[in-house]
């Protein structure tokens, strides 16, 4: 994002030149519509509905961003003990998502009622997004390292990461990635 300065022209923001305040995605929405923040970060099922209701402008979205979006969390140790039942998951996940990818109008027949969300805003979400699965790749942990080196350069969080030390060995992904996900790199 651009500040203009009459003083010295445009220039890129920097984290010093906001005042961040977190709060919970109802108090931030709320927050945004009465004036008393000038910017909100939200996602979706929220920023459609902002969306809906008012005239924003949206800065910055997530397109360009090739980082998998979310990651499947276990202990090492039930990894280990439960390579079979992890794949079988993950290839239920990725069943799931292609299903999702090739019929949205289902998916979101499915989904509405659960979300309280109406059908065609729940199938204008589920178009916004890409229910793929990627592996996890050196490419992928070295991304994930340098938003974790950014985090901390930006005093976010209090300590350096090495996200190297919280994945598995290749043996290991190769165990439990779903075969459909692993034919995608050859």
């Amino acid at each position: 994002m651009r500040l203009i300065d009459d003083n010295i022209g445009p220039r890129m923001l920097k984290l010093s030149d906001i005042k961040s305040v977190n709060l919970t995605t109802p108090d931030g929405r709320s927050a945004f519509l009465n004036k008393s923040v000038d910017a909100f970060v939200a996602s979706d099922p929220a920023l459609l509905q902002l969306q809906k209701e008012s005239n924003i402008r949206t800065l910055r979205d997530g397109k360009g961003i090739d980082t998998p979006g979310g990651y499947y969390l276990a202990s090492r140790e039930f990894v280990k003990n439960n390579l079979e039942l992890l794949k079988a998951i993950l290839e239920e996940y990725y069943n799931v998502g292609q299903r999702t990818n090739n019929n949205r109008h289902e998916a979101a027949q499915i989904l509405a009622p659960k979300l309280k969300i109406d059908i065609p805003t729940m199938e204008l979400l589920l178009t916004r997004r890409n229910f793929d699965m990627k592996p996890i790749t050196k490419e992928v942990i070295s991304a994930q390292q340098q938003v974790a080196d950014l985090l901390y350069q930006l005093k976010i969080i209090p300590k350096q990461v090495n996200v190297s030390l919280g994945i598995l060995t290749p043996e290991q992904y190769a165990a439990i990635t779903p075969d459909a996900v692993r034919n995608k790199l050859h």
